[in-house]
């Protein structure tokens, strides 16, 4: 990146002018020998030397004072509470003395003579106190010597000599402000040095003799919280009483070769201070590797280009960076390590000319405070490099091939320190880069990496059953309770009670269709993919090559959904190498680097387009697609358009918290990160591009008609669609949620051209109903409008105009009664309106409708036929009733329809007095089951009219007309349903207006909601798992089996089978199998084929190389074709293994 400098004006830090005076005073003497560095400075310069040397003065002062009054005072016994802390330096003595015989060292648990103390400066914060112990015993029970009634054992004595320990303590400078006019000079500030022994840690303990070091660290833990008692942890810093200005400056920091680095800042690991580091530097690699984005800002933690030519400089530079690392001195400072891969120095700011000179693998070294923050009421912990701390050190840091002789490389070398010591921290503070740890501890810990559906992401040795991880949770064990003592069902186990309970909670939202896509729906998809890739000329998803950088085997792709709209994607490597980059391009001479069982995340978006709109599909794909069921069903017209949901894998964001690379950081590799940049590489720009050009990008291809077609019953006019779940689900939330809670894919439509009601779906249920076995792949559900409103109640509507009878009186002519009946369908004035149902009060889990209709006719005659003089009555009473269930029946959905018309005729008058009356009554039921190839509907029970009559009164011939006569020529002689058979078996065969990938969905588990919304499960269509498959017998009958005490016992039966993945042997003969006996078995009258329905034979034949598929021939054979894709590449029959 270019970005112009900004801190040139400071002054250069004390370590690189140091530096630079001891290269300029090297070359000005002896330019061969090696060069002198003037490490002890005076007043003006770091004083830390002197202030260390001076402390430690004191403190060797102080244990001399302690030698001489042990040697005055001392008795070889424990001393006095009067001079114990006198004797603090040179002798101590932890336990007590038997109060019995004769007293003596060794009833102490632990005691040592020592020689002169030392303090070692590690930075501003800790240093090292070495402690030399001369000689001394140690009591090896030392978990009982802190009774202060115990006396050492002294068979548990164990003698020492010579043995050297260090703790590291913190420590801190406080002052005491003083006016005296005897010091002179006005107001002083006393500076003391506090070391806080009380916290004191181990850091060694050595010995050329076998020593219990627990042991010793335990008492001399305890000593130095008696050091501390005695105000041994009090020394004064250098003294300052003299009448200048001047200010004493001590930083040990950049002095110190104490390398005792910690592994925690403030209980931060600077393992995972590294990982952050190296996940920020790997994306702005990313970015810096991009034209489009490498003059980003963010872009400089990996690349910058330098063209500031300020105090007259004209060194112009552009360095590659490797990631940076951090080692903590403490919990306040860190030393920061600036990787410089490569170092190209340029005349001027023209970087596409060959640079005047190069460097490489410097390392530079700064020192750096850190901040370590607890907000928002401690739930988040962020570090954060104070940059205006920031401080070169020499010591730490390497330039090989730097030559100090030659003036021009120290200007340029002058130049480029300068810049990371100074410029660079305000180019990384406006990046944010300063920030080097962040952690929310409300988000949940990481969660494992997706597997298939619980049954690991492996094949060979713990190979993946492509049955149990595909099959869809439909395909279950209906198990039914019997009562052996009246052999009838008492009950059905379905262990589905949750497909009930999301049906009751649906909220259409005003949406006329909606159709929810499960997560899990999705990884089987992949998997279903994966597997046949193993057998297929195009295997990208299994193996797959990027000419001699890159090669893997791969396991099937799983995913996470998020809220945002977008998915993490898991790509698993089972084995393989790579090289590493140069430049961030491949490279011939990178290092070779195999790996196995790596997985790595990216974030990606999911996105929609027109079909129009895929311009990075290889030819040979399309030729594919057109052998879909999609393509076939529609793609041939001009009325609607093919919409596909997808993954934009351009959009691919590398996530590195949720990665794994088995090994590659337990090993001793030097730049691991190296080869994470390399693999993400390879994956995000060449191994996208290969999946997305073979299609496997592509979840899920929806149909949708154009403004002025005339769609069908279920065609979508539009459609939008977005992530839908309960919670918000981002990176670092989705593990903290259960699979009840996750997200869907949810596809809203509108048909008839009605315009969406909203882009978005508010949340009311999870629309998923989460199998404990098997896979849910997803939910269709058609609003009560739709459906049955504007469909099912039309049509059955219609039954009732030709079931509705209507009187057509004319009355008595020529001694006869001529009345006549009709139906509401035939009336001329009544035939034009509709006989809508009505709904009545529900009851028992049922959605109830009635259609009811009655005509009464009085009617008087009189004249001088006096025969026919009377009162005529004629009543017609039509009653029609609908019952639709709301209750989940696993078997089928039974909707029960019957009718009731009845003709009452009586006559009171001259000739007498009778009465008669007929009837008519039908009933069917539309039964919707689940089965092989999806929805099955069949009509059960006769729907014709049954016909009675009963007579009150002697008949009179003269007026009598019989009224089951009149009934029977008005009804029709069955109850026409074909309409709604018609229109019901739009749900059966492959699901019309979603299709995943290249192959299609059937309908199943048929259900109506209390709201008269109908929704239905999900599911690979002709697809029936084998691990499921039992005989079918000819004839279903009710078996049941009598125990002697009559106890019920469960009959289990098997609802429906098909043949498995795993059969690849076999597929094709089976698959030709099943087209032989498809038709006969089960389409026959049931096939509803799709529009525009037609087989296309595809002859062309693949060839690849290193597994791509930009080198597709077009001469695929048909053999090939069903070896290599899914069976959803064939055309889809529905089938059951017979």
């Amino acid at each position: 990146m270019v970005l112009s400098s900004q801190r040139w004006g400071q002054h250069i830090n004390t370590g690189l002018r140091r530096d630079l005076y001891r290269i300029l005073a090297s070359n000005a003497t002896t330019p061969h020998s090696e060069p002198l560095f003037p490490s002890v400075m005076c007043i003006g310069e770091n004083s830390a030397p002197h202030a260390e040397h001076y402390l430690n003065a004191q403190l060797g002062a102080l244990w001399e004072n302690a030698v001489e009054c042990v040697s005055h005072h001392g008795k070889g016994l424990k001393p006095s509470d009067n001079q114990k802390y006198s004797f603090s330096l040179a002798e101590y003595y932890y336990g007590k003395h038997r109060a019995k015989g004769q007293a003596s060292k060794a009833d102490m648990m632990f005691y040592a003579s020592f020689d002169k103390p030392r303090i070692e400066f590690i930075c501003n914060h800790d240093a090292i106190i070495h402690l030399t112990l001369k000689e001394g015993h140690y009591n090896t029970d030392f978990a009982r010597a802190t009774d202060s009634r115990v006396s050492a054992v002294h068979e548990h004595n164990h003698s020492f000599n010579n043995v050297q320990a260090s703790f590291r303590v913190s420590f801190g400078i406080t002052g005491l402000r003083g006016k005296d006019g005897k010091i002179g000079g006005g107001n002083h500030v006393i500076k003391l040095f506090t070391f806080d022994f009380q916290k004191a840690r181990m850091i060694s303990i050595e010995s050329n003799e076998e020593i219990g070091k627990q042991a010793i660290s335990f008492y001399l833990l305890h000593y130095l919280h008696f050091l501390s008692n005695a105000g041994h942890h009090v020394l004064f810093s250098l003294p300052d009483f003299d009448d200048d200005t001047l200010s004493i400056s001590i930083d040990f920091s950049t002095m110190s070769n104490a390398t005792v680095p910690v592994n925690e800042i403030s209980g931060v690991s600077v393992e995972k201070v590294n990982a952050f580091l190296s996940t920020a530097w790997l994306k702005s690699a990313m970015l810096a590797a991009s034209h489009q984005t490498s003059t980003d800002v963010k872009a400089a933690l990996a690349e910058y280009r330098s063209t500031s030519s300020v105090h007259g400089s004209d060194v112009h530079f552009h360095v590659k960076l490797g990631a940076p690392r951090v080692k903590a001195l403490c919990d306040q400072e860190v030393i920061m390590y600036f990787t410089i891969d490569d170092l190209y120095i340029y005349d001027g700011d023209d970087f596409t000319v060959e640079p005047r000179q190069s460097f490489q693998n410097w390392e530079i070294a700064v020192l750096i405070n850190v901040v370590t923050t607890s907000e928002e009421e401690g739930n988040v912990t962020r570090c954060r490099l104070d940059f205006e701390t920031g401080r070169y050190v020499r010591h730490y840091c390497t330039f090989p091939g730097l030559d100090e002789g030659n003036a021009e490389v120290v200007r340029v070398w002058t130049r480029v320190v300068e810049f990371f010591t100074t410029e660079y921290f305000d180019i990384l503070e406006s990046a944010q880069y300063n920030v080097v740890y962040h952690h929310d501890h409300r988000w949940p810990k990481p969660a494992p990496i997706p597997s298939i559906g619980g049954f690991g992401t492996g094949y060979g040795e713990g190979e993946i059953d492509i049955d149990i991880a595909t099959v869809d949770a439909s395909w279950d064990e209906t198990t039914e309770v019997l009562d052996d003592g009246l052999g009838v069902s008492t009950g059905v186990i379905t262990g589905d009670a949750g497909w009930k309970e999301i049906s009751e909670k649906v909220d259409m939202d005003g949406f006329d269709q909606i159709m929810a896509i499960s997560q899990g729906g999705i990884i089987a998809h992949f998997l279903t993919l994966w597997n046949n890739s193993r057998t297929s000329v195009e295997a990208s998803l299994v193996k797959w090559a990027y000419d001699d950088y890159f090669e893997a085997t791969f396991k099937p792709m799983t995913m996470r959904l998020l809220s945002n709209g977008r998915a993490i994607v898991w790509i698993h490597l089972q084995e393989g190498f790579l090289r590493t980059l140069r430049n961030w391009l491949p490279w011939s001479e990178g290092t070779k680097y195999s790996f196995e069982d790596w997985s790595l995340a990216f974030e990606v978006d999911i996105k929609m387009c027109d079909h129009a709109e895929l311009h990075e599909m290889a030819s040979w794909w399309y030729t594919k697609f057109e052998g879909s069921v999609a393509y076939k069903e529609h793609g041939t017209y001009s009325d609607r358009v093919l919409k596909h949901i997808y993954l934009d894998f351009r959009s691919a964001e590398f996530v590195h918290e949720f990665s794994s690379f088995e090994g590659l950081f337990q090993s001793y590799d030097k730049r691991p990160i190296d080869k994470v940049q390399a693999i993400v590489t390879y994956i995000k720009n060449h191994y996208f591009e290969q999946i997305t050009s073979s299609g496997y990008h592509i979840l899920n291809t929806i149909p949708v008609w154009k403004t002025g077609s005339t769609p069908p019953s279920y065609g979508l006019t539009s459609i939008t669609y977005h992530v839908y779940c309960k919670h918000v689900l981002e990176r670092h939330t989705w593990g903290a949620f259960s699979k009840a809670d996750e997200p869907v894919i949810i596809l809203l439509g509108m048909t008839g051209f009605r315009p969406l009601p909203s882009l978005t779906l508010k949340f009311s249920t999870n629309w998923i109903a989460q199998a404990i076995k098997g896979v849910s792949y997803g939910t269709v559900s058609l609003s009560k409008r739709v459906f049955m409103e504007e469909r099912l109640l039309t049509l059955l509507a219609r039954i009732n105009a030709l079931t509705t009878i209507v009187p057509l009186f004319a009355g008595v002519d020529n001694g006869a009664w001529r009345l006549e009946l009709t139906t509401w369908a035939k009336h001329e004035i009544r035939k034009s309106r509709a006989c809508n149902w009505v709904a009545v009060q529900g009851e028992g889990g049922l959605l109830k409708y009635k259609w009811e209709h009655r005509d009464e006719w009085n009617y008087e005659h009189e004249g001088s036929d006096h025969i026919t003089n009377g009162r005529y009555t004629t009543s017609c009473i039509t009653k029609n009733y609908l019952e639709i269930p709301t209750t989940f029946n696993k078997g089928a959905l039974e909707i029960k329809l019957q009718g009731n018309a009845t003709v009452t005729m009586g006559y009171k008058g001259v000739s007498g007095t009778w009465g008669t009356q007929a009837s008519a009554r039908w009933s069917t039921s539309l039964v919707i089951r689940s089965d092989a190839g999806g929805i099955r509907v069949d009509l059960v029970g006769s729907a014709t009219p049954v016909f009675s009559q009963s007579e009150s009164e002697t008949k009179t011939a003269v007026v009598y007309t019989d009224p089951e006569t009149l009934l029977k020529s008005q009804l029709p002689g069955t109850v026409e349903l074909s309409e709604v058979i018609n229109e019901l078996k739009t749900f059966e065969g492959a699901w019309h207006t979603c299709y995943p990938g290249l192959s299609a969905y059937e309908l199943t588990q048929p259900l109506f909601n209390a709201k008269g919304d109908l929704l239905f499960k999900l599911r690979p269509f002709g697809v029936v798992p084998r691990a499921l498959a039992k005989p079918i017998p000819a004839t279903v009958g009710t078996t049941t089996t009598a125990t002697a005490s009559g106890t019920a016992s469960r009959r289990t039966t098997i609802i429906k089978t098909r043949p498995s993945l795993h059969s690849q042997h076999s597929r094709t003969s089976f698959l030709h199998k099943v087209k032989e006996i498809a038709h006969t078995v089960l389409v026959g009258e049931h096939a509803h084929p799709g529009p525009g329905n037609g087989h296309r034979n595809v002859n062309s034949k693949k060839k690849f190389k290193n597994g791509n598929a930009d080198d597709v021939d077009s001469d695929i054979s048909d053999e090939e074709e069903q070896g290599e894709f899914t069976q959803a590449s064939e055309e889809p029959t529905p089938f059951a293994v017979i």
